[in-house]
C-alpha cells in the first residue's frame, strides 16, 4: 500500500518537541504528535500527527487530555483532538 508523506518544517517539529513531555503525561502518543505519513493525502484521514497541522507563526496554546489548542498567527483557534474522541464520542470517556 502506498503511503503519502508530508515534510514538516523544523520549526513545527521544535514546537511539538516543546510540549511533548506535557502531552505524554496526559496520554498523547508519539504517533498522535509526530506522524507524518498516511494512506490518504494530507489533510484527509485520521493518521496525520499534530506536527502536520502546524504552520509558520502558529502557537500551541493549550495541551489537554483530549485536545491540543493551536492559535494561528491571525488569531484563529483550532483544536486538534485525540483520534478516538474526534468522531463525536463522549469527551469524558476514560476507557479505550
Amino acid at each position: 500500500m502506498k503511503l503519502f508523506k508530508k515534510r514538516n518544517s523544523d520549526i513545527a517539529i521544535i514546537k511539538i518537541d516543546n510540549i511533548t513531555k506535557e502531552a505524554k503525561e496526559m496520554g498523547w502518543t508519539d504517533k498522535e504528535l509526530y506522524r507524518s505519513e498516511s494512506k490518504f493525502r494530507f489533510p484527509f484521514g485520521e493518521e496525520w500527527g499534530l506536527v502536520c497541522y502546524m504552520d509558520q507563526g502558529d502557537k500551541i496554546e493549550n495541551v489537554q487530555k483530549y485536545w491540543i489548542t493551536i492559535r494561528s498567527k491571525t488569531g484563529s483557534i483550532t483544536k486538534f483532538y485525540k483520534k478516538k474522541y474526534s468522531l463525536g464520542k463522549e469527551l469524558t470517556q476514560d476507557s479505550d
